[in-house]
């Protein structure tokens, strides 16, 4: 398919853009958690489709490191869509953009390894004074 990592990082970009948006439509008139489970499982019926049938061998350590991403990902995506719910799609990305940041700075700690670049401090930088004009010209709380 496309090998292009920008392309492919945009085009998630856009994906997860539009489904901001839709959320915020759909949140109106769902329960979050019910559309959380909805989504949830038509995640896992179609990544299970596309699994190879061929055999691992997954020691305890990689299984304490799938259920942690798991549990990440549950939380992650229960705040986001409460995020969005509180306030609007528009808002709730416009902060949640910040997970570069995040990413940078749990590497660093928890794996000691980190591309403390002068383009990579520039974009965090970038990113941060982009979030907190954001917050101070809309008075988001």
């Amino acid at each position: 398919m496309f090998k292009n990592w920008i392309f492919i990082a945009t085009l998630t970009a856009a994906c997860w853009g539009l489904m901001y948006m839709l959320a915020g439509k759909i949140l109106v008139r769902m329960d979050k958690n019910a559309y959380l489970a909805f989504c949830s499982m038509c995640n896992m019926m179609f990544f299970a489709s596309l699994t190879s049938r061929t055999s691992y061998t997954i020691t305890v350590g990689t299984w304490c490191m799938l259920i942690m991403i798991s549990l990440l990902s549950i939380v992650g995506n229960y705040l986001s869509v409460y995020a969005i719910q509180l306030s609007d799609p528009v808002r709730a990305a416009s902060v949640e953009i910040t997970y570069p940041l995040w990413c940078m700075l749990f590497s660093l700690l928890l794996c000691g390894n980190v591309d403390l670049s002068t383009s990579n401090i520039v974009a965090m930088l970038l990113i941060v004074s982009g979030m907190a004009i954001f917050i101070w010209s809309n008075n988001v709380h």
